[in-house]
Order: C-alpha cells, then sequence, then structure tokens
C-alpha cells in the first residue's frame, strides 16, 4: 500500500497549566497552540487524518506487516495548511 508523506500545521488545544481556583482575567488571553507535524497518512477519514512520523515494513508469515512509531490523530477541522510533499512509501 502507497502513504503519502504530509505536512500539516493545525490548532490544538492549551490551557493555562496552572493547577488549582484562579482568577478567570488570568485566561482570558488564551489561545489555541499553532501545531506542525510531518507524517506519512495511515488513515484518513471525512473528519480526522491519522498520522505517523516512522514506517518499518517487512515480512511475516508470507505477508508483509507496516509498523508505525509516533502516531498521531488530528482533528480535520483543525487543519489550517496541509502541504502535500511529493515523497511515497510502499511495501
Amino acid at each position: 500500500m502507497k502513504r503519502k508523506l504530509v505536512f500539516l500545521e493545525w490548532l490544538d488545544h492549551c490551557s493555562s497549566g496552572k493547577q488549582g481556583w484562579k482568577d478567570a482575567d488570568e485566561v482570558m488571553d488564551l489561545a489555541p497552540m499553532v501545531m506542525t507535524s510531518v507524517g506519512w497518512i495511515l488513515k484518513e477519514t471525512p473528519k480526522w487524518i491519522i498520522l505517523t512520523a516512522h514506517l518499518h515494513g517487512e515480512k511475516e508469515h508470507e505477508r508483509y506487516v507496516t509498523h508505525c512509531q509516533g502516531d498521531l490523530c488530528v482533528m480535520k477541522c483543525a487543519v489550517t495548511k496541509r502541504v502535500a510533499i511529493k515523497q511515497t512509501w510502499s511495501r
């Protein structure tokens, strides 16, 4: 199966990082964090994309098996930029 490589810029949730009760005025400047990720698309649905940073394929018991590490599921509604990288991986 061919895997596509992509660059994603996306918005992630955040918090003030302070534990316990705080004055509401202390959190008024919070904003989603801008994240960037590069990865191989494992699965894409109408609502999310599953990426992995690392792929490894090997033959096990007469069939090829793909292993991954560094997996991430990103909601498409949070994606602000998507760029295809002209590289494919297949096993």
